[in-house]
């Protein structure tokens, strides 16, 4: 039976706002304007039909945008071979000078590329340099790493 894993805590994706596009649909509205000559607009009735068209565009455009943003990237599984394993110190941003830990593992796969990944703390402890396996890998975040018995070339779950 499969078990289901949580992903690491990815830094939140923040979709496009409406200020900008009320803004982007005004620009639209005074460069229509603009094409009216320096005067006055002849027809007040048209230039509010273009910028609510224009407003109306832009409004789907982010809703595209948004669903596209929410679809969840597939979880990859594939063979590598641990390379390194680094812990790094990264200030968290406030006044109080606290640090965090990020962990990362660099991974050498089937086709000899070598990246790295994110990971856990709880998975980054489990992994040994020169430990062949599975690495099942979402994006940059490494989910999952299962170690291959080469003897038995089954996949079994590391430590």
């Amino acid at each position: 039976m499969q078990q289901e894993m949580a992903a690491p805590p990815m830094p939140h994706k923040r979709g496009l706002r409406w200020p900008p596009l009320l803004l982007a649909a005004l620009a639209v509205a005074a460069a229509a304007m603009g094409m009216q000559g320096a005067g006055a607009v002849r027809d007040p009735a048209k230039l509010a039909v273009a910028g609510l068209l224009a407003l109306m565009a832009f409004g789907m455009l982010r809703r595209s945008f948004k669903r596209a943003s929410n679809v969840p990237a597939a979880i990859v599984p594939t063979p590598a071979i641990v390379v390194e394993k680094q812990t790094t110190e990264v200030d968290t941003g406030r006044d109080n000078g606290k640090k965090r830990s990020e962990y990362s593992v660099r991974l050498r796969r089937e086709d000899n590329s070598v990246d790295d990944f994110r990971a856990t703390r709880e998975l980054y402890d489990r992994l040994l340099p020169g430990e062949i396996g599975i690495a099942y890998v979402r994006q940059r975040v490494l989910l999952d790493y299962r170690s291959v018995d080469l003897a038995s070339k089954s996949p079994e779950r590391s430590r």
